[in-house]
């Protein structure tokens, strides 16, 4: 008698984020062998999982909440392993629903600390949507969650797995190519460079889930204070032979173009080419933004970041902001004054940078959310130490 076949572990996702910190573990699951592996996607998730070759089957708009309870039978699924989004869609949700009927144990990974009860909340406001367990990225980001009514019997810490690239990418990222980068974007030797990461925050908070819930602020807000900022200081540079350049980098849910009415007059504005966000990190002099991954992974890269986020209503979810190894700006009248200190006080810039000098994840996030999935898909899941989940 031939033994039954392994059971499937099912991997979903539909944003870019979530897709970008699931994608080490379908790697290691791919690459350890085991049990078939169904990657499924929409949205910017299909796009990012294709480029990493994980071949992932596109998930249609329609036919919800049947289609996730047919594809976990026809997968003879034993996992179910899920981004957490706030999208027209969320069909995450559907499948940890689907999951829990039909009694197969469900995993959500939280990509980034912000909007935690909108990712799992039904139009009620319920958390009608929990997965067994949830893989956070700090003991930070647990404790908030339990605050506002997670069970923390189904929190996991396991690290941030956003950032388990970034020892690999520090290794091979030269003075050179920080050259060849900045000289491509057309800056002279002496110029300097600030990088605007962008984020969705107009269109994500028009959201039904989370209208009325914004920070207080929006990415074009924000864009237009830096730039007035950068130009006050443009005129005293221009008289040293040195020019400003804003390289403005769209976030992967915004159209590249999103900005192509905004006009610098002494500050040359630059759209990023996309597809290296790291590199233009690194090659930055400051790296300014809002509360994006990003930013957080630019501090472990050890470049200086500036947050603003002028009249934040609420709590800062941007925890280097919080422990201060990066600049939180919260009061648009100070831009001006906080972006001539971190370009051009060098004293300043020295005691800023020293903060991150030991800034450096293990590089082991996904190896531990790795084992997590798999002690859920073999049942041992209570077997995991808190040595492992730390």
């Amino acid at each position: 008698m031939n033994p039954a076949p392994d059971r499937s572990i099912v991997v979903v996702a539909g944003d870019p984020g979530p897709a970008a910190a699931l994608s080490p573990l379908i790697g290691r699951l791919r690459d350890q062998g085991g049990p078939p592996l169904a990657v499924l996607a929409y949205g910017q998730a299909l796009a990012s999982w294709r480029d990493q070759g994980f071949a992932p089957r596109a998930l249609a708009d329609e036919g919800w909440p049947e289609a996730a309870d047919r594809l976990l039978g026809d997968m003879d699924a034993g996992l179910v392993v899920c981004g957490a989004s706030v999208n027209r869609l969320n069909l995450e949700q559907h499948f940890i629903d689907a999951a829990r009927r039909r009694g197969v144990p469900s995993l959500s990974l939280l990509d980034f600390p912000t909007n935690y009860r909108a990712r799992y909340q039904d139009a009620e406001g319920r958390l009608a949507f929990l997965p067994d367990r949830i893989a956070v990225g700090d003991a930070d980001c647990a404790r908030e969650m339990a605050q506002i009514g997670f069970p923390a019997e189904r929190l996991r810490v396991v690290g941030w797995t956003g950032l388990d690239a970034l020892a690999g990418f520090r290794e091979k990222w030269t003075p050179e190519a920080r050259q060849t980068l900045r000289q491509g974007l057309g800056l002279a030797a002496n110029d300097l460079l600030v990088l605007f990461v962008s984020q969705p925050l107009r269109e994500l908070y028009a959201h039904p889930s989370l209208r009325g819930q914004g920070p207080g602020y929006d990415e074009h807000q924000v864009l237009a204070l830096l730039l007035a900022g950068l130009e006050g200081l443009a005129p005293d540079l221009a008289r040293q032979g040195r020019r400003l350049h804003l390289l403005v980098r769209t976030h992967p849910r915004e159209r590249a173009d999103k900005f192509r009415e905004v006009r610098g007059r002494d500050v040359r504005l630059i759209p990023s080419p996309g597809g290296q966000a790291l590199a233009e990190a690194a090659a930055a002099d400051l790296v300014v933004g809002m509360n994006s991954m990003l930013l957080l992974q630019a501090c472990h890269l050890g470049q200086l970041v500036l947050s603003l986020q002028p009249g934040l209503q609420g709590p800062d979810s941007l925890h280097t902001n919080r422990r201060g190894q990066s600049l939180a700006v919260y009061d648009a009248a100070q831009v001006p004054d906080s972006l001539a200190r971190a370009l051009l006080d060098p004293d300043f810039r020295v005691q800023a940078l020293a903060k991150l000098t030991d800034l450096m994840p293990d590089g082991q996030a996904g190896r531990r959310l790795a084992d997590l999935a798999w002690a859920m898909y073999n049942g041992a899941e209570s077997s995991l130490t808190q040595e492992d989940q730390a």
